[in-house]
């Protein structure tokens, strides 16, 4: 089983990429958010989640685990396969979806496309299940704040991999906003 492939970035095609690694190519498919931030011959790390299928193998990439572990856990929701569950992730977020399954707000859901009333149920009801209430309170909220820290830090500089690598040493405060984000990822530089 594949979790974690780093590389240089060879190819982007659609919303797949083409990741060297020891000079062997892996095909990617990766949200198109992420997609837009990397350029070819940057380094890159992506968490994996590989789908066997009778006749294919299919690579899933994600930006953080968190990303990965929803899109695992939407798969064993009745009815909703690896294209659906990727589909949810690069349209909505985990942010998004975090919160349409804290408030219960089926319409979120229902919003991207293939997903009906009775789907966007489905997947709260069982979701909800399946994570527990106190499941669903660990769900981070955080992770589009963090994307947009790393971009700062980008821009300020730092490659993509020490800006991650210093936003993973700190300890997120749920009251801190982007700006306390980077002074703290700034503390982690020195």
């Amino acid at each position: 089983m594949i979790s974690f492939l780093c590389g240089k970035l060879f190819e982007k095609k659609g919303e797949r990429i083409t990741l060297l690694c020891g000079n062997i190519g892996f095909e990617v498919r990766v949200p198109f958010r992420m997609i837009r931030k990397i350029d070819i011959e940057e380094e890159v790390c992506v968490h994996i989640s590989m789908v066997v299928k009778q006749d294919s193998l299919h690579l899933y990439g994600f930006e953080t685990r968190e990303e990965r572990e929803l899109f695992e856990k939407l798969q064993h929701v009745n009815n909703v396969g690896p294209k659906l569950a990727f589909n949810m992730i690069s349209s909505l977020g985990v942010d998004e979806i975090a919160k349409a399954l804290k408030k219960s707000n089926a319409a979120v859901l229902a919003s991207v496309p293939g997903i009906g009333k009775k789907t966007a149920t489905r997947i709260l009801v069982e979701l909800k299940s399946e994570f527990g209430e106190e499941g669903l309170e660990k769900i981070p909220e955080k992770t589009g704040e963090i994307e947009q820290a790393v971009e700062a830090l980008v821009k300020l500089g730092y490659s993509r991999n020490e800006a991650l690598t210093a936003l993973k040493e700190i300890n997120m405060d749920d009251n801190y906003s982007l700006e306390d984000i980077v002074r703290q990822a700034f503390k982690k530089f020195s």
